[in-house]
């Protein structure tokens, strides 16, 4: 299936992968000369303001996540702070927060009901979606309208 040739091509490098994750992670950033640059930095570098409500509320949350399978639950308060620490303009607020969440019903966050109200964490499909919108928002130089 052409695979042979691919392993000849003098272009490919070689990354141990003989031991644990992290090793083979390491010896990935190594060799490739990967700098590693954290999101909200990645985010502050662009023009978050130019980014929807529904958007900036799933990186957000993402960034809480910390690449870990599942997060803590957070608050229309809590989400609204880590918002604003991408520096906008305009600061949102937890109303804001708030209406977003209770108009509609949507697949990529997860709902939890306490005493004191309802909190909030992104699913896993949530994830997926804000490593595209990482990607789209790191690579692209398109200014993007708000929805």
């Amino acid at each position: 299936m052409g695979v042979a040739k691919l392993l000849e091509c003098k272009q490919n490098i070689v990354i141990n992968n003989n031991s644990d994750f992290d090793s083979l992670f390491s010896n990935y950033i190594k060799v490739l000369k990967v700098t590693e640059i954290s999101m909200i930095t990645k985010i502050k570098n662009k023009n978050p303001n130019m980014l929807s409500l529904r958007k900036l509320i799933v990186l957000s949350l993402y960034a809480a996540r910390h690449n870990g399978e599942k997060s803590n639950f957070y608050s229309t308060t809590d989400i609204c702070r880590m918002i604003n620490t991408f520096d906008l303009s305009k600061s949102k607020y937890v109303n804001n927060v708030g209406r977003f969440f209770s108009k509609s019903v949507d697949a990529l966050f997860e709902v939890e009901q306490y005493k004191r109200g309802k909190k909030y964490r992104l699913s896993n499909t949530g994830a997926g979606y804000a490593k595209f919108l990482l990607r789209d928002f790191q690579y692209s130089d398109r200014e993007e309208t708000p929805e």
